[in-house]
């Protein structure tokens, strides 16, 4: 049955009736059969699905391109109907296709589909650290890659073949959790993210012709190495251009290394490639890898060095990691690159929203509602990965004449009103913990000696600190209960609602309040610094580290909005 080219088209379903399908529009990237005259009375595979997928229906019939009618008769259904057809009754309906495929049954749509995902970067998900998730309802998930985690019910294991081929299954309920370590990383295809996709409703035609898509794009190359000499565990990195969003890994080799792997956005080595010997020598036996990745989530490869004698504290060989790897065009997926992260913080309507995503000049974009862009001072380090996966980049200040320099604005004249400060921030020194206000992340404090003194988020004793000044000599600062390390991003926001200051390090602690009933100063036509302290001589309390996703709200963020903000970092 169907037709013997290739055509896709969309019918619009009658809720509520069994009235033959009527056209709507053609599928992106295919040809429409109402584009060919001689196509009329062409007969067609199609399947149907409601929008909640109980009720389905596969068969065939004949395409009128004068009426643009699909006259049906059903082979196969679910749910209401007759013997000939459904009463779809669950809207809103699923436009219904055409296929030009032989006719597949809905166990054979559903195997296709998913094998489709596991091509398309927009569906896969990757978290790092400590976590648990589950595997919601309806939904069956791929693991491709884990790492110090483990499955409800079961010990500890490990799963590091990251090729589509070798990826498993974990069914709706499934808690997959870590064993503690700050390291665990877990990179799970969902394609519940990406089938809506009316491409999808033509699954096994949309699988091969991706990877027939392959065939015709050239290979690109990444390497990092280290010198022979180094100290043991010595890792070589190196960036992915910026001239591609989406791509899909291919293979990796190593030369006298330990491993050669994908880094996420925190900096820290993830999806290792390699099967364990040990430690330091591992092994990549050749095998058909097809790895799908966003370079958001993963914007660099790290390479490690093999010892002399496979133990921690000889000196390594030397070596290199070369990964080979597909740029995909943007048309490889109709969606758009996710921006969840994004979304979530602009559905909070923030006053001023820094992203960092700048590659080269002096100005800082601001994505929010005001349009008070920074500027950057210094010689800051820009393109570097970001916080969040759906993200592009992030800026980091090494320097203590380093940072980002933000106008004087009313915005900043809290008085006695609710306000946020929310950022994402990564230390890659800390000083020695005082009870002074070792390093300023959020500088409404000090420009200079005649500046108004009026909040400030900083570090002190090692741990987030929140000062609010209400009078020339009255300050109320909050501080948060989570001991600060380096290399890795913490995700903090505090400000003021109602009578209280807050302050929070999100996912890590329960909010941290203390009473206030005072105005804050305002801070008028002086600016606010991010990332350092300015006297007028010289420069004060500077991070050494990593500041993105800077958000200003004049509103209080509660709890639940700072979570969804977290969960969204993942990029869904």
């Amino acid at each position: 049955m169907g037709s013997s080219f290739l055509d896709v088209c969309r019918f619009n379903p009658t809720a509520g009736g069994t009235a033959d399908f009527t056209y709507s529009s053609p599928v992106v990237g295919y040809q429409s059969p109402a584009a060919a005259g001689a196509l009329n009375g062409a007969t067609y595979s199609y399947r149907a699905e409601s929008a909640d997928l109980s009720q389905w229906e596969i068969g065939t019939g004949v395409y009128n391109t004068s009426t643009g009618v699909l006259s049906r008769a059903a082979v196969l259904f679910n749910s209401a109907g007759t013997t000939a057809k459904i009463n779809f009754t669950a809207a809103p309906q699923v436009a219904v296709v055409a296929l030009a495929e032989d006719l597949i049954t809905p166990a054979e749509a559903v195997y296709w589909t998913d094998r489709a995902a596991l091509l398309d970067p927009a569906a896969y998900v990757y978290w790092h650290g400590v976590f648990s998730v589950t595997v919601p309802a309806g939904e069956t998930w791929y693991v491709l890659n884990a790492w110090a985690t483990k499955i409800q019910g079961s010990a500890q294991w490990y799963h590091r073949d990251l090729g589509t081929d070798e990826c498993f299954p974990v069914t709706a309920g499934t808690t997959i959790s870590t064993i503690g370590l700050a390291d665990s990383f877990l990179y799970v295809c969902r394609p519940a993210l990406v089938t809506s996709d009316p491409a999808y409703l033509a699954p096994k035609s949309l699988y091969y012709s991706r990877l027939n898509a392959l065939r015709a794009i050239a290979l690109s190359q990444l390497s990092a190495s280290q010198a022979a000499g180094a100290a043991a565990g010595t890792s070589g990195t190196a960036t992915f251009p910026f001239d591609f969003n989406d791509g899909i890994l291919a293979q990796i080799s190593v030369m006298d290394s330990a491993w050669c792997l994908l880094a996420d956005p925190l900096g820290r080595g993830a999806l290792n490639s390699c099967i364990e010997v040990s430690d330091l020598h591992q092994f990549r036996p050749t095998k058909t890898l097809l790895t799908p990745f966003r370079r958001a989530m993963f914007p660099s490869i790290q390479c490690q060095g093999a010892s002399v004698s496979g133990n921690a504290t000889d000196t390594i060989v030397g070596g290199s990691g070369v990964l080979s790897y597909y740029k995909l065009p943007d048309s490889w997926r109709t969606q758009s690159p996710l921006n969840a992260y994004r979304a979530a913080v602009l559905a909070d309507t923030p006053r001023i929203y820094y992203t960092f995503d700048e590659v080269s000049g002096t100005v800082v974009n601001d994505a929010g509602s005001v349009g008070l862009n920074g500027a950057y001072f210094g010689t800051p380090v820009l393109g570097l990965p970001g916080a969040t996966s759906d993200g592009r980049y992030g800026t980091c200040f090494n320097a203590s004449n380093e940072g980002v320099s933000i106008p004087g604005s009313a915005n900043f004249d809290f008085a006695g009103g609710d306000f946020t400060y929310e950022a994402w921030v990564k230390f890659d020194a800390l000083p020695t913990p005082t009870a002074g206000a070792d390093i300023y992340v959020v500088n409404a404090w000090q420009t200079d000696a005649s500046s108004p003194i009026s909040t400030l988020l900083g570090v002190s004793n090692n741990k987030f600190k929140f000062y609010a000044m209400v009078t020339g000599s009255v300050t109320v600062s909050v501080s948060s209960t989570v001991s600060l390390g380096l290399a890795q991003y913490y995700h903090v926001i505090c400000g003021r609602s109602g009578g209280n200051l807050f302050i929070r390090v999100v996912s890590k602690e329960a909010r941290q309040t203390a009473a206030i009933s005072a105005n804050i100063i305002a801070r008028g036509s002086n600016a606010v610094w991010l990332g350092t302290g300015n006297t007028g001589a010289a420069y004060v309390a500077a991070l050494t580290g990593r500041i993105d996703e800077f958000a200003l709200y004049n509103s209080a963020l509660s709890d639940a909005r700072a979570d969804a903000h977290h969960a969204a970092q993942i990029g869904w």
